[in-house]
């Protein structure tokens, strides 16, 4: 049976308990805790004072061990008795003190998480320390050395802080980028929290005071006037004559660019894994910055030159603008679907960009220079596809021939950036007749033969970029000397 009994009040330690002691006698509380945990105490008669304590969810051990240490009480097993004394009787049946040093105390937080306190204290206690968390009255008990429990203070007292509450109106940036970005540092490490309020551009952050000026610093440095690019284009158009049906020779372009006063700082190639023959030149005339007349001189060599379009977009820092010369192609798609005793036919219409399409996305530095990432590209409907889906419905969809390259490259404000070998092949219909006959209505086609041939064509793209800064009208920051730009982007 004595073994039967010592199993009784080891379990009856372990049960847990909530206490809310005001100002009570400690012999009533070893009763009150004998009483709970179904154990057995004996209180000596030397054994007084009162205590107050609040804890919930903890073990009748844990607090008898808070209770004994927080009033310089000393015990003993004796069997599945529990013996508490005074320290002095202790020492007189013993001959030594009692062995448990340690030191108690309880705080109670009042901001901080109990949770992530725990964590923090847990690091720092010894091997005989212990920590005992009440999560729903936020009371933290320490029980370790006095030295060890000095230390836990100071950081409870570091960590226990009011967190402050600031709204930012933001000018320039999203409230969502930044919310991502200050969520790292803060949700993650749990000292503190962001939201955003998209509809009115804020960002609201709750923090400890050094968590909120890191805060303002990083939204200080993120809410800067956003940069943006003027993107001054022109896309002409080289009919190629029969002696240069393979195209252009811009190595010979390069060569005769400082003949006309043009001074080219380097060409290349595209990427391998693009068609070799796109080349792409940087430069810039010497006096005026740019010259597409004597460009398109050169190129009148080669054959029948058409300016297409001459684009100017202004596009912000990082986002992507897209210039499209041609035309949308519309074709019509049928399907059937068949039920158990019905059919029915729904016809779907696609629209088709072909032509010259150029899509561009600048990052703008703060040395003068932008870097974009470059994506032309040349198509045009080539041929049709026919299939039948049933009996008396078929469908006809067109096949597109395209030419496209990509590339990122890096040039100074107001250089121009000329892309060739956009080549492509375009059929198209040749009428021969003779004249004043051929004209006559209706036996006029007797005297006049229509046949089909190919053109073949190459398109040229000029580029120039011109950082702006968006509070002074465009036309006169573009023409302004280089020098005066980069200062007032500065």
């Amino acid at each position: 049976m004595p073994v039967q009994q010592a199993e009784v009040a080891a379990d009856g330690l372990d049960r847990r308990m909530a206490l809310d002691l005001r100002d009570m006698d400690i012999v009533d509380t070893m009763k009150f805790l004998a009483r709970k945990g179904d154990i057995n105490i004996i209180v000596s008669k030397d054994v007084t004072g009162r205590v107050s304590l609040f804890l919930k969810n903890v073990t009748i051990k844990d607090a008898l061990d808070i209770i004994l240490l927080a009033n310089n009480l000393a015990y003993e097993k004796r069997g599945d008795i529990l013996y508490v004394m005074t320290e002095n009787e202790y020492k007189m049946l013993h001959g030594e003190n009692f062995k448990d040093t340690r030191k108690v105390k309880i705080i109670n937080l009042k901001y901080a998480k109990p949770d992530s306190v725990f964590k923090t204290l847990d690091v720092l206690k010894s091997d005989i320390g212990k920590l005992i968390v009440d999560e729903e009255s936020g009371a933290v008990a320490l029980i370790d050395t006095p030295e060890k429990v000095a230390k836990m203070e100071a950081v409870i007292a570091i960590l226990d802080q009011a967190s402050l509450t600031k709204t930012f109106s933001l000018q320039y940036a999203k409230a969502k980028d930044v919310q991502s970005v200050l969520a790292s540092r803060l949700d993650a490490k749990k000292t503190g929290s962001i939201s955003a309020d998209e509809r009115n551009n804020q960002v609201i952050v709750t923090a400890f005071p050094e968590r909120m000026k890191e805060a303002e610093e990083l939204i200080k440095g993120m809410d800067k006037k956003t940069k943006q690019v003027l993107l001054e284009a022109k896309i002409i158009k080289v009919i190629l004559s029969d002696d240069f049906d393979m195209g252009i020779d811009w190595d010979k372009v390069w060569m005769n660019a400082k003949d006309y006063g043009l001074n080219f700082v380097g060409n290349f190639a595209f990427p391998s894994s693009t068609s070799n023959f796109f080349k792409i030149g940087i430069g810039n005339d010497q006096t005026t910055g740019h010259n597409y007349s004597a460009i398109v001189k050169m190129l009148q060599e080669y054959g029948e030159t058409r300016n297409l379009s001459s684009p100017s977009i202004a596009v912000i820092n990082g986002e992507e603008a897209k210039i499209h010369v041609g035309r949308t192609e519309a074709y019509v798609t049928t399907t059937i679907s068949t039920g158990s005793t019905t059919s029915s036919t729904a016809a779907q219409v696609t629209f088709l960009d072909v032509g010259v399409q150029l899509i561009v996305t600048p990052i703008i530095n703060d040395d003068g220079y932008v870097t974009m990432n470059i994506k032309p590209e040349v198509s045009n409907v080539d041929s049709s596809l026919t299939y039948q889906i049933a009996p008396d419905v078929t469908n006809t969809v067109p096949l597109v021939a395209r030419t496209i390259a990509e590339t990122t490259i890096m040039v100074k404000d107001g250089m121009t950036i000329i892309i060739g070998g956009l080549r492509k092949d375009e059929k198209i219909k040749v009428v021969s007749k003779m004249p004043g006959l051929g004209d006559i209505p209706i036996l006029g086609a007797f005297f006049r033969k229509t046949s089909e041939g190919v053109e073949k064509t190459e398109i040229v793209v000029f580029i120039t970029p011109h950082i702006i800064t968006g509070d002074v009208d465009v036309v006169d920051q573009t023409k302004k000397p280089k020098a005066a730009r980069k200062y007032e982007s500065e």
